[in-house]
């Protein structure tokens, strides 16, 4: 896992010296979120009202509350806005710093009393003055561990585990500190970054970007940042069309938020692609369907929605983005085999890994950090631009720079070649296991994930190590050969998913195929099923020791020590 070269708000400090604070009763976090947020903001205190909920979720005991002088970042954050007021603006900042524990006496610089593993997560929270008497509050940023539990073993040994079925699949090892400059302490936190808009200098799109990048690896980039996205953008705050936000007095024209194109041209800059969806346009594609294989990848997606809100005396339209970065997992949905057995619309030849997707996790600048979104709330069941309710628009996914084709393409073209070889094999092998899928051919599963050569190898040499298979030397010559990304959809069916997490083959699909060498088959590599491995490029078949299921390709840090 990528470590961030800094701190995630570089070089800031504390003002003063503090002790740990206990927040156990009848101490108040909603007084705690009111003395934080000046009354006359104009930004919501959401966030940090759910940053509170995780932490009062994962037993805190204990914070530290620090004024912060103002350091690089923090400065920008305060230029920007004295630019767009064209007025000075004076900016402060808070950092609270929570713990599960809460040591007797309370000192934080003793590694013995506070290790890493008691830090839950931290905030930064600025306030802008504005001219005018007018103030915005808001989260700058946050990293907070995953969900999680601790549990204590016989020998007294405490491990961290993930919450049942909650899988976060981007997030990295960041360092935060607490104290002044000139006593302080470092302690890392691995977690996903969160940020919220302030409404003037930026918007619910630079939230979202600086989410998924600085919560992915993807991109080995330094810590993204408001000045730097409006840097890329040209947004200097000189004319109405290079602003964004909203401020009273605004002239007509004013540009409020961020193109698509926008968020894309940012990525670009910064070295890494993307891969795009238009929902509007192309209705045929279900949002969550071109999702999943990039949240399961750890290639953080920017989920654009739309809507309109009632909830006003005048309605008004709402146009959002949010950041994708994992899912939760209810392997007793009724919908995938339901919608199989009783007859679907629009009719599929497979069942999509999506339909035991019960939520995917996301951070929402505007009510916060790990909140879920019902995988069926954003589907467009009417055609888009006749839907009054919150519906998927767009999707931006951030791929490795030689990644062209989309996983959801690679994986209609892996389900066709899966039920074509099983068919024409099917008389000519003798493991059931390949009868078995033949006979439920159309409820096949496919789950599809991006992999390196490298990692797809330290896979197959897993089932060498338990004695699933043997490698002859053309066949290992063959798969190193294969290119540095690689769509693996991996061909189960529904109770050997759901029950054993495994699967009976897998197709792979070079990631670095283009479109027309997509449609030409041409992007098919290998797939191999009980008893056989298939080469795509000279039709080569080879014998397979492989006669059984095997488990998924998994990310063992993502495994909860209880599954269901």
């Amino acid at each position: 896992m990528y470590k961030n070269k800094d701190p995630p708000v570089k070089d800031t400090f504390a003002k003063e010296q503090k002790l740990l604070k206990s927040c156990q009763a009848p101490f108040s976090f909603y007084q705690l979120v009111e003395d934080l947020w000046h009354p006359k903001s104009n930004s919501g205190s959401d966030p940090m009202s759910r940053l509170c909920t995780l932490m009062r979720k994962m037993k805190v005991k204990s914070f530290i509350k620090e004024e912060l002088e103002l350091n690089e970042e923090l400065l920008e954050e305060q230029a920007m806005a004295t630019k767009r007021c064209k007025q000075k603006v004076s900016l402060t900042a808070t950092r609270l710093t929570f713990f599960r524990s809460l040591p007797s006496p309370p000192k934080w610089n003793d590694p013995d009393k506070l290790p890493d593993d008691h830090l839950l997560g931290y905030a930064v929270i600025a306030t802008l003055k504005l001219p005018d008497d007018e103030y915005r509050t808001y989260l700058l940023e946050s990293v907070v561990r995953p969900p999680s539990i601790w549990i204590r073993d016989a020998e007294d040994r405490i491990s961290i585990e993930p919450i049942t079925n909650y899988y976060v699949h981007n997030r990295k090892t960041f360092e935060t500190n607490i104290g002044t400059k000139e006593n302080s302490r470092t302690f890392t936190l691995t977690g996903s970054f969160f940020a919220q808009q302030n409404d003037i200098t930026h918007v619910c799109a630079h939230a979202a970007l600086r989410t998924a990048i600085n919560s992915s690896s993807t991109l080995n980039t330094e810590k993204l940042t408001n000045q730097k996205i409006n840097e890329i953008l040209g947004i200097d705050f000189s004319s109405p069309e290079k602003c964004v936000g909203h401020i009273d007095g605004d002239p007509p024209g004013t540009k409020a938020g961020l193109e698509i194109q926008e968020l894309e041209e940012v990525i670009r800059q910064l070295g890494g692609r993307t891969i795009s969806a238009d929902f509007a346009e192309n209705t045929s594609v279900e949002y969550d369907q071109f999702i999943y294989p990039f949240v399961e990848s750890a290639c953080p997606v920017i989920l654009g929605i739309e809507g309109w809100n009632f909830n006003r005396s005048r309605p008004s339209r709402i146009s959002h983005a949010v950041s994708v970065l994992g899912h939760t997992l209810n392997s007793d949905r009724w919908e995938p085999e339901a919608r199989s057995g009783y007859g679907r619309f629009p009719a599929e030849s497979y069942t999509p890994i999506t339909g035991w997707v019960g939520h995917y996790i996301i951070n929402d600048d505007n009510f916060g950090m790990y909140v879920t979104l019902p995988s069926d709330m954003l589907r467009n069941y009417l055609v888009p631009s006749k839907n009054p309710n919150l519906h998927a628009t767009r999707a931006v996914a951030i791929v490795p720079s030689d990644v062209q084709l989309s996983g959801l393409s690679a994986e209609r073209m892996a389900v066709w070649i899966a039920q074509s070889l099983i068919e024409g094999l099917k008389e000519s092998s003798p493991v059931i296991w390949l009868e078995r899928l033949a006979q439920q051919s159309n409820s096949i599963v496919s789950r599809t994930l991006l992999q390196t050569k490298e990692s797809y190898r330290q896979y197959i040499d897993s089932l060498i190590q338990d004695g699933q298979i043997t490698l002859t030397p053309e066949i290992e010559q063959r798969l190193d050969n294969m290119p540095e990304h690689i769509w693996v959809s991996e061909i189960t069916l529904p109770h050997l998913y759901t029950g054993n997490k495994h699967k009976l083959g897998d197709v792979i699909i070079r990631a670095n195929a283009t479109e027309e060498e997509h449609s030409a088959v041409e992007s098919f590599e290998l797939a191999w099923f009980p008893g056989f491995i298939y080469f795509g490029s000279d039709h080569q078949i080879f014998s397979w020791d492989v006669h059984t299921h095997v488990p998924l390709i998994r990310e063992e840090e993502t495994i909860p020590l209880l599954e269901w």
